[in-house]
């Protein structure tokens, strides 16, 4: 069950600015991601058995770090598969909090 909002209201809770409740929220590399609220890239691959993919990924600012999403719908499936990947894009260790809610 995903809770669909009826009305948008920005909170200023993220680290930048607004966050919103609602949804599926994906958190990198801390808290309420500090972009929350600012558009992300985006690519929709589409594969020979009918199912569809949206890949949503942003790079951080700060440590250069990309996180990506990607969401698949399957042909007379039921449910939503969620892939994530998460790249170092720098030869130094980072730190970082992953959760999605």
């Amino acid at each position: 069950f995903v809770y669909y909002n009826q009305v948008i209201k920005p909170a200023l809770v993220g680290l930048t600015g607004p966050w919103i409740s609602g949804g599926i929220e994906f958190n990198w590399p801390q808290h309420h991601r500090p972009t929350t609220y600012d558009p992300v890239d985006a690519l929709i691959e589409t594969r020979d058995d009918g199912s569809v993919t949206v890949w949503c990924s942003e790079v951080e600012r700060m440590f250069r770090t990309k996180g990506m999403a990607g969401f698949t719908l399957y042909p007379d499936k039921a449910y939503l598969e969620v892939k994530v990947q998460l790249y170092n894009r720098t030869p130094h260790p980072q730190t970082f909090l992953w959760w999605a809610n």
